[in-house]
């Protein structure tokens, strides 16, 4: 964060989340349409699954934080505004939600499954959590497994594993990334 923030501070948006849960990351940005300042089209969300010297986990309070944070939105816009998470390490339900398209019909998007799927630690709830904001998360996005490339419908969102984009770390497979067009309509 403070690399970014001094470095390039008109370029990054990263900040620094609450003191007092896990993680340094947990943070939202609101996303306006470009003519109007009232009320944001979209929520864009970030969790620290923590990890290196510390459990590879999304706690508690980090998901608590995650659910006050919506609601507080909830009431300050007076509407269910739309979303996406972003997460590094995915929680445990991608798991279940991946069926490579060799095992069964299921509508997934990439076939990408060179590392398998290292989850965070235990149950952390974030599925649960996003899922009670009313159908307005549209998606959870991690990384963490470099050699993934996959979107699955899971219940009313995706879940997606975005491709290795830079040079650090391990990868076999071509660089990439996931883009994600936002149409901000009322549909």
């Amino acid at each position: 964060y403070e690399y970014e923030s001094t470095t390039y501070p008109d370029l990054s948006y990263t900040q620094s989340g609450p003191s007092d849960i896990h993680g340094v990351s947990n943070y939202y940005l609101e996303i306006y349409p470009f003519d109007s300042d009232d009320k944001p089209a979209f929520i864009l969300y970030f969790l620290d699954s923590n990890g290196g010297q510390l459990p590879e986990q999304l706690y508690s309070d980090e998901t608590d934080w995650l659910s006050e944070t919506n609601k507080v939105l909830y009431d300050k816009y007076s509407a269910n505004i739309p979303s996406f998470v972003f997460v590094h390490i995915p929680p445990p339900e991608f798991v279940s939600a991946y069926v490579p398209l060799s095992q069964s019909d299921t509508p997934c998007v990439g076939n990408i499954d060179l590392d398998g799927i290292d989850t965070t630690i235990g149950d952390n709830y974030l599925l649960s959590t996003v899922l009670s904001f009313n159908n307005t998360c549209r998606g959870i996005s991690v990384g963490h497994d470099h050699q993934n490339d996959w979107l699955c419908p899971y219940e009313s969102l995706y879940l997606m594993y975005g491709r290795h984009s830079g040079y650090g770390g391990y990868s076999n497979v071509p660089r990439g990334s996931r883009i994600f067009n936002i149409y901000l309509n009322d549909s």
